[in-house]
């Protein structure tokens, strides 16, 4: 549990607030890196987040592949690399197939808890209610052929069933309460 919300203070801190607030002037509220630190810290780090954010465009939408592939995933694996490791251990027929906490985390990713708990920390759980009202009036692709985007509806999250035929912000919080029972229970194993 501790590891997940390291990883979603760490992407609220550099996506959230270095990259939408800082580097793209966002006016929405920046929760819990409104203070100095926050400010000092990033003046510190300035280098480093123009090169890491750096933007391509892609299929319509622009990505930030830095990012991603230097902080945000590297940071994913280690984590469950070391949930793996030095978890509880699940042996069946003198297999091991991981840890309690691993398995947790991975379904807490799947049900979108780390996504969630970045609107959480960001205090930008209202900006959900204006993405439902822009997916109602978008027309739906077929989410499963190649190159559809939109990250709510990818077959590898739980929005491929959970938010046909548009997103809803009362499924993502569902979505997330789900994610964090089972991280909670993996946790206490």
């Amino acid at each position: 549990m501790l590891f997940t919300i390291l990883l979603i203070l760490t992407d609220a801190f550099f996506y959230g607030y270095c990259y939408e607030h800082r580097l793209k002037g966002d006016k929405n509220p920046v929760g819990i890196f409104n203070n100095k630190f926050s400010s000092s810290l990033y003046e510190f780090l300035n280098p480093l987040v123009y090169f890491l954010f750096r933007e391509y465009p892609f299929r319509g939408n622009i990505y930030v592949p830095f990012y991603r592939l230097l902080i945000q995933w590297p940071l994913d694996l280690l984590a469950l690399w070391y949930l793996w490791v030095h978890g509880t251990g699940i042996i069946v027929w003198d297999i091991y197939l991981g840890t309690h906490q691993f398995w947790g985390m991975v379904l807490a990713i799947y049900f979108m808890l780390k996504e969630y708990g970045y609107y959480a920390v960001l205090d930008q759980t209202e900006l959900l209610d204006e993405a439902e009202e822009k997916a109602k009036i978008i027309p739906r692709k077929n989410i499963f052929s190649a190159g559809y985007t939109y990250w709510l509806e990818r077959i590898y999250f739980a929005g491929a069933w959970l938010f046909m035929p548009y997103f809803k912000k009362e499924r993502f919080e569902f979505s997330a309460i789900i994610g964090y029972i089972f991280l909670s229970f993996s946790n206490f194993i």
